[in-house]
């Protein structure tokens, strides 16, 4: 909804009618034909998909909700069956609007955005050559998802309609020079961000310092000269066009870097967690955000900082992955 102007919003709001769901209900089933569009005021929802051939094997969850969120979009949207299940993890509370009426209010909503955030994709590298779909998951969906399903078909499509899909999920944040749009061993990461105006440095926090700190105030204390030490390690500058924040996605874990306005006004397009990793699912990308994720890794030795994540070459790289790939963990 943030996509919507005031008019739309006003006219979506009016439309949804209250739905009390019980722990365990099945709001929407994966396969079935999409009929409304839902936003959640309170309970916990839980995503659960079918991903193997094989008819008795359970679904995995791949996603939740915590008393927030809306689902149930792209099915409408692009007229597609659902692609996954929604289950009430407790009891809650959802407003519904009917699929006819999202459709009309989105439609004339979905075109301005798209025009908005176009020719901006393909200023990003990870959506400038896109291919379009691929026919295979990439292994890191096997890992977590579908471990021993060997072959599952997706549709392909051209670039420009991949750019769109993405275009439909976009958000717009601005930030004020030194604010921390990422903040290092941050937990619960939400977003994924590109740099549309405005630049950013990157950061590591240097471990024990309030310790080192200490001993040397103590050292000036005694007449030794005394310089105030860097709380952080600068690493890189990040300007327009570039991106940050997939890896606490796409691991589930901790920010692994300070990520700090360095112009006076930066404005970033984001993208929530539950549609990064839907469309990640779906696009020909994982391959590309895999070699460049080492721009996170970073040496501990030189950078005095250690990542929580686990390392690239774990789940997904296989060992004849890395003979053919000159990235390190020295950047």
């Amino acid at each position: 909804m943030k996509g919507l102007d005031k008019e739309q919003q006003s006219s979506l709001i009016d439309a949804m009618f209250e739905k009390k769901v019980k722990k365990n209900e099945e709001v929407i089933t994966q396969g079935d034909k999409g009929d409304n569009y839902y936003v959640i005021e309170s309970g916990i929802f839980e995503v659960w998909k079918s991903v193997s051939s094989k008819p008795n094997d359970p679904p995995k969850k791949v996603f939740s909700y915590n008393n927030k969120g809306s689902f149930g979009e792209l099915a409408l949207l692009y007229n597609e069956s659902r692609a996954a299940s929604v289950r009430a993890a407790t009891d809650g509370v959802l407003w519904v609007v009917d699929g006819e009426t999202f459709r009309y209010i989105m439609i004339s909503s979905r075109a301005k955005k798209r025009a908005r955030f176009y020719e901006f994709l393909k200023t990003v590298d990870l959506f400038r050559n896109i291919s379009g779909y691929v026919c295979l998951p990439h292994p890191l969906f096997f890992f977590f998802v579908n471990p021993t399903c060997k072959v599952i078909l997706a549709k392909k499509k051209k670039p420009d309609d991949v750019r769109n899909e993405v275009a439909d999920t976009l958000e717009v944040f601005q930030f004020e020079k030194g604010e921390y749009v990422i903040s290092q061993a941050e937990e619960n990461a939400e977003y994924f961000y590109m740099i549309q105006k405005g630049s950013v440095e990157i950061t590591l926090n240097i471990p024990n310092w309030n310790e080192i700190h200490k001993n040397t105030y103590a050292n000036f204390l005694i007449g030794n000269a005394y310089n105030e030490m860097e709380r952080e390690k600068y690493v890189k500058t990040l300007r327009e066009g570039a991106y940050f924040g997939e890896r606490a996605l796409l691991f589930n874990c901790e920010r692994s870097a300070n990520v700090i306005v360095s112009s006076q006004l930066l404005r970033c397009v984001a993208m929530d967690k539950a549609s990064f990793l839907r469309l990640c699912d779906k696009l020909s990308v994982f391959n590309f955000i895999r070699r460049n994720i080492d721009q996170y890794t970073f040496n501990n030795d030189k950078l005095l900082s250690s990542s929580p994540c686990p390392p690239l070459s774990s789940p997904f790289t296989t060992d004849d992955e890395h003979a053919d790939d000159n990235t390190t963990d020295s950047t």
